[in-house]
Formats: C-alpha cells, structure tokens, sequence
C-alpha cells in the first residue's frame, strides 16, 4: 500500500515536488480508507485535525 499512496501524491500538484524521502515520509503516516457510496467521510464543524484527499469520488459534495 506504501507504494500506491506515494505514487498518488506525486499526482497531486501540492506534492509533486517533493523528494522521494519527503513523499515517503508523508506515505508512511497516510492512512487509506474506503468509504461506502452515500457515507460521510467528514461534515462541517468537524475538528481541523487531519487531511483528507479524495481519489475516484463520482459524488457531488453537498453542505448539510
């Protein structure tokens, strides 16, 4: 898995400068997750503790 998220932020134009040993160590403390069609991964107010990059999202955000 270490391997596919390092090739995915060099995708994302925030890291595609980054050195291997700079892309490795954020890779090692990205966590992957799948979320179910429908399911909220984060709503408004949610405490500003992490960063989420979404990849092959087919749904409109929609603010509730």
């Amino acid at each position: 898995m270490f391997h596919w998220v390092k090739e995915r932020l060099k995708t994302i134009s925030l890291f595609a400068q980054l050195s291997d040993q700079e892309l490795d160590a954020i890779a090692h403390i990205a966590t992957v997750r799948t979320y179910k069609p429908k399911t909220l991964a984060f709503m408004q107010g949610d405490p500003l503790d992490r960063v989420f990059f979404m990849i092959n999202v087919d749904a409109l955000q929609k603010k509730r």
